[in-house]
């Protein structure tokens, strides 16, 4: 399946304004006094890059990074910055500069350095753990979300792409077919195949099954719901089309994805609490 074309950056910011995210970085700023960011996946890149240096606090910073996925690869991450994990190893502030001192910095280097290590937050181990836990969970919650975005964002599209999508998320539960949806956009079938694969990265059947696959996801969160009866809910023709597409999108069958699910909700009682 061909990755969706997208401006990265458009998205990336549109995944940043997004309730979902604003109302989790609040909270959790509340929760924990920590900042959380949306990063680029090449942000993280180099800041990985940058941490060997021994003048530097980034090299005994804890990578608090957990990655959101959007149809299969990594869109952005969530990143803690300025976390220590505190270990009986854990060198004090004075051990620290003499450290920076040793390596051969200046006066100047190893004054800024300093600053730069009484500012990290350090907590233990467990603590650092669980926010690992909470973070791969709105990770999550928040690949759940990029792919919804991404499938009724228009990221400056064609007139005709725009319709199409609209016409095809509000007619998942019907027969959906090429030729009626090229008309209902006003294009030639020709036309229509083009221009949507330009603009979605997707060919117009990989865009219906993800769109099904991302209803039934929604759709899977409710335990009495039986996964056949989901599988005809949403549009799909037979279990095994199901079953395909599914694991061809979220890369786990249904019934791997409902059990996670549920295993997701039960670590929620089970977090650390903060220190």
């Amino acid at each position: 399946m061909s990755r969706p074309v997208i401006d990265s950056s458009e998205f990336l910011s549109a995944l940043a304004a997004s309730p979902i995210f604003l109302d989790y970085q609040q909270a959790f700023r509340t929760t924990t006094g920590l900042r959380l960011f949306l990063a680029k996946p090449d942000a993280i890149l180099g800041i990985e890059r940058d941490g060997g240096d021994a003048r530097s606090s980034c090299a005994l910073e804890s990578a608090l990074t957990v990655p959101v996925h959007m149809g299969g690869r990594k869109v952005a991450y969530l990143h803690v910055p300025g976390l220590l994990a505190r270990h009986a190893d854990t060198p004090t502030l004075e051990q620290y500069a003499e450290s920076v001192l040793a390596s051969g910095a200046s006066a100047e280097e190893v004054d800024e350095a300093s600053l730069r290590y009484a500012k990290l937050s350090k907590v233990s181990q467990e603590t650092l753990n669980g926010l690992q836990t909470m973070l791969s969970m709105f990770a999550s919650q928040l690949s759940d979300y990029a792919d919804k975005l991404f499938l009724q964002h228009n990221f400056a599209e064609p007139m005709a792409v725009q319709r199409a999508k609209d016409y095809i998320l509000r007619h998942l539960q019907n027969p959906l077919t090429l030729e009626a949806v090229a008309d209902h956009a006003g294009v030639s079938i020709f036309h229509f195949c083009k221009i949507f694969k330009k603009a979605t990265g997707l060919t117009f059947i990989e865009f219906v099954n993800r769109a099904r696959v991302e209803q039934a996801k929604r759709l899977l969160l409710r335990p009495n719901s039986r996964i056949t009866e989901i599988a005809y809910d949403v549009g799909f023709q037979s279990l095994s089309q199901f079953n395909r597409s599914f694991r061809r999108v979220v890369s786990v069958s249904p019934t791997e994805y409902r059990s996670g699910m549920a295993h997701r909700f039960l670590a929620r009682k089970n977090v650390v609490k903060l220190s």
